[in-house]
């Protein structure tokens, strides 16, 4: 059934492309676009009944897209209201038929998603893809374990030295490279944070028992909370959806919709707190509406889009192939070491060829220039290269969430990534088609040297490293 409507959805909507593209029709009344949350619901429910998890990695996914890019539409449903207006750097007002045109691409994509990755098609041959054999490795558990519980006095410190910045300075101050002045008592403090973040990842990737596990889960939540206040509304999402998604593959946890309610009206209205005191010194916010701002505030994909089409003459001024952008960061970080990555400025513009700085720098280069960003979206690098590139990308991603869940159960090293992974592919519909391939180097690194360690001491026997 879900197969068939993806199908359907893809056919009925490459029809619809073909009538606009070549001015057969002018616009479908914006309808296209008031209508996109809806079939990607639909889509979230079929792949509910065929997966029996509403946690599955591909829903996590569809969540994610349907916040992103349908989250003001979605919005204006429950409103009964049409709102065809942006308002950020720039206040637009889009022409229906320019939402409709990037809502019949977006809904192409992920329909060929869905589709490939209902084929089932796998990349290696999963002889033992179930969860009853995945074994506890101590050594990682010991690593991971100290790392968390040494470093976390000192990302405490750390995190609290940075608020109490960040509230004399302002947000905006981490992108524009004016935390860096921040005076830490220890020289070191700035690096605490990955010691931590690997030693979390190697706890997932040792497999403790579901008890262990939620117990360092609750450490990184509570760090978590505490990077929130640092201005990321959703990084208190991400990790939470983590652990459904993970505790569901890994240790076949069951959670019941009805025992998630009131979490998550608490995690809603902490967001809603957060979102109340990080836009109200940016403008007014109107406290009866909060909850829906925040959702139709993320939703901007599709516009963001739309202003890559009306400026794509500007934004090839400053970058061509945009979806290299992350491919490319290990060299530009040797090539460029003192210009790039340390704040946002035209440098970074000029050598980074990633979008979410271009089309903020195009927009507003004094905006951008403070720290500001409008954000990306992984469509406009595909779509940059055509719309066949578009449909072989969004085919090949479906195959590789449908991997990731099998590559994650059966290796060690995956279940390493894992966390880094399942962020990229949250955060895709608002940020790049492809991940940071410096940070999977760093990890890369890390497993490979603890590894060699491993192996050099030999430490835990005939003891398996995987």
């Amino acid at each position: 059934m879900a197969s068939t409507f993806n199908i359907l959805i893809f056919v009925l909507y490459l029809f619809f492309y073909f009538l606009i593209s070549n001015n057969l029709i002018d616009d479908f009344g914006g309808y296209i676009y008031l209508s996109a949350p809806i079939i990607l619901i639909i889509i979230i429910i079929l792949n509910y009944r065929r997966y029996k998890s509403i946690f599955h990695i591909l829903n996590i996914f569809n969540f994610s897209s349907l916040l992103f890019f349908f989250g003001s539409p979605l919005i204006n449903l429950f409103l009964a209201q049409e709102n065809f207006i942006l308002e950020s750097i720039v206040v637009k007002e889009f022409s229906k038929r320019d939402l409709d045109f990037c809502s019949i691409i977006v809904l192409i994509s992920l329909s060929v998603i869905n589709f490939s990755s209902g084929l089932n098609i796998n990349f290696l041959s999963f002889s033992n893809a179930d969860s009853s054999h995945t074994k506890f490795n101590n050594y990682l558990f010991k690593v991971g374990s100290i790392l968390m519980i040494t470093s976390l006095p000192f990302i405490i410190v750390l995190i609290i030295f940075q608020i109490q910045y960040l509230l004399e300075a302002g947000y905006l101050s981490i992108y524009n490279g004016d935390i860096s002045n921040v005076a830490y008592p220890i020289p070191f403090l700035s690096y605490v944070t990955y010691p931590f973040f690997y030693g979390f990842c190697l706890i997932c990737s040792a497999v403790p028992t579901q008890k262990i596990f939620n117990r360092f889960f609750i450490i990184l939540f509570c760090i978590s909370i505490f990077e929130s206040f640092k201005g990321g509304r959703f990084s208190l999402v991400a990790p939470i959806l983590y652990f459904f998604w993970f505790s569901t593959l890994v240790y076949r946890t069951n959670f019941k919709l009805k025992k998630l309610l009131i979490p998550l009206v608490l995690l809603i209205s902490l967001i809603s707190f957060l979102t109340l005191n990080r836009e109200k010194s940016e403008s007014s916010v109107d406290l009866n509406k909060v909850a829906f701002s925040i959702i139709a505030s993320q939703g901007r994909s599709v516009q963001l889009f739309s202003l890559y089409l009306e400026n794509k003459a500007q934004v090839e001024n400053y970058g061509k192939y945009m979806i290299t952008s992350n491919l490319l960061l290990p060299y530009l970080v040797l090539r460029y070491p003192s210009k790039i990555f340390q704040s946002q400025n035209t440098e970074t513009v000029m050598i980074s060829n990633n979008f979410k700085d271009i089309i903020t720098y195009v927009l507003s280069p004094d905006y951008y220039l403070s720290g500001g960003g409008m954000g990306g979206t992984y469509i406009v690098e595909l779509y940059e290269l055509g719309l066949l590139f578009s449909i072989f990308f969004s085919f090949i991603f479906g195959i590789f969430l449908y991997n990731l869940s099998k590559l994650t159960i059966v290796s060690a090293f995956f279940r390493f990534i894992s966390y880094f992974l399942f962020l990229y592919i949250f955060i895709m519909p608002r940020a790049e088609a492809l991940p940071n391939f410096l940070n999977l180097i760093k990890l890369g690194f890390v497993y490979l040297l603890l590894k060699f360690v491993f192996v050099f001491y030999n430490k835990i026997g005939s003891q398996k490293y995987d």
